[in-house]
């Protein structure tokens, strides 16, 4: 989810790559400015500078809503879609509108908070796990439990976006800041030495927090070291000619569930897989590439959204990667979505036919459910977990593993419930 304010000159960079093709891209929105999107099944909800539109994915039409529909504010900044479907939208504002929209698909709905100036703006919103809303705004950072608001950090006024954690952190970025929050105490990350300005954060399925920044490239945490990526070598599209370039302007961040890490930036849109940086062009030229948020559905499908519209790329999809030829690699995928509720999804392949045991146990090593234990064959395989035992009964919160045996393989993988 990106979130910007910067007005800047874009400095064109050109590349020259044999042989490459934009048939993987697809135009849906072209001439729109969007600063946001969320997905909701068929729909990409889209945040423009002339109100929300939504996007129906299946025959490629669209509804927009104004001010004159209920909307809070016609320059819409972020949205967001929580656990029951309800659409939450922060406004930018404008002489008399501002605030927050909410949208049941019958009803819109404005809220403005008593502590909030009339110059309030709302730069992000976000849904946590418990369905918990927050808002960062010009006025601090809010929390929304559908019946009462709370400040929970008057200091963190700025655009920025969030992520949360595996742990049940939350972390929050804008502007230089960079906050964590597990609930009871805020901690911050700003390095007087080594300042940095953070624009965007996800979080990787194993729980390392990926961020973008505005000039010092993308930069990890496991929790206890930091990686810096300021500078690295890259394939653009299917072309084996490496090159090497400086990563700038990294205003979005999204991680498919084959833990391939996505990035929105200036130059357009990047993928690294923990092993290789690939930058995915078309023939758009260089400003129309600038991407200011990235999603990615569940078919795998890759959605983007910038100052000219609203974009999907059909490469690395998990449609895709699952559809190739044979797996020559025994894997056990990451969960997606990690945490969880109240389902996830298992995937794994198997390099050839034979016995393998699917098995869920909990922290204790009691065995919670058993998916497999038969003979398979070669290729990929899944399955989703709905969160309940062997005998139909949900499980509580907590940690899980999911244990992969075949022949002489074994894998193993942490799942979070959170209810």
């Amino acid at each position: 989810m990106m979130k910007t304010l910067y007005s800047f000159v874009v400095i064109a960079v050109f590349f020259w790559s044999a042989g490459f093709t934009d048939d993987l891209w697809e135009t849906h929105l072209e001439n729109m400015y969007i600063h946001d999107i969320a997905i909701e099944n068929d729909y990409i909800w889209c945040a423009t500078d002339s109100g929300v539109v939504k996007y129906n994915t299946v025959n490629n039409s669209f509804i927009r809503y104004t001010t004159d529909d209920g909307l809070a504010g016609n320059d819409v900044f972020a949205v967001a879609v929580d656990h029951n479907n309800i659409k939450w939208f922060g406004v930018l504002q404008y002489y008399e509108q501002r605030g927050v929209s909410r949208f049941d698909d019958t009803e819109w709905t404005t809220y403005i908070h008593e502590s909030w100036r009339n110059s309030t703006d709302i730069f992000s919103v976000f849904v946590d796990t418990y369905n918990l809303k927050w808002f960062v705004t010009s006025d601090g950072t809010y929390s929304f439990d559908d019946q009462k608001w709370i400040l929970q950090s008057k200091y963190h006024d700025i655009p920025g976006n969030m992520a949360l954690d595996q742990e049940g952190i939350l972390w929050i970025v804008g502007e230089g800041s960079l906050l964590s929050f597990d609930g009871k105490i805020w901690n911050s990350f700003f390095d007087y030495d080594e300042p940095y300005s953070y624009l965007s954060v996800a979080v990787d399925n194993n729980n390392i927090k990926w961020f973008g920044t505005e000039v010092n490239g993308i930069r990890s945490f496991d929790g206890a070291n930091w990686t810096d990526y300021e500078r690295v070598q890259y394939y653009i599209n299917d072309s084996t000619f490496a090159r090497e370039e400086n990563i700038e302007w990294i205003y979005a961040a999204a991680v498919d569930q084959h833990n391939t890490k996505w990035f929105g930036s200036i130059m357009g849109l990047w993928s690294f897989n923990d092993q290789y940086w690939r930058l995915h062009k078309d023939d758009r030229d260089q400003y129309e590439r600038v991407i200011y948020d990235v999603e990615i559905d569940s078919n795998g499908i890759i959605w983007s959204a910038g100052p000219n519209g609203l974009y999907s790329y059909h490469g690395s999809t998990v449609t895709s990667v699952l559809k190739t030829k044979e797996p020559v690699e025994f894997i056990l995928f990451p969960n997606h979505p990690n945490p969880f509720n109240p389902s996830t999804t298992l995937t794994y392949t198997l390099p050839s036919s034979g016995f393998a045991s699917l098995v869920i146990y909990n922290v204790t090593g009691q065995k919670v459910r058993e998916f497999v234990s038969d003979t398979l064959t070669a290729g990929t395989h899944s399955f989703v977990w709905d969160g309940k035992d062997s005998l139909g009964n949900p499980v509580s919160s907590g940690i899980y593993f999911s244990r992969l045996i075949s022949g002489k393989y074994q894998a193993t993988a942490k799942m979070l419930l959170i209810r």
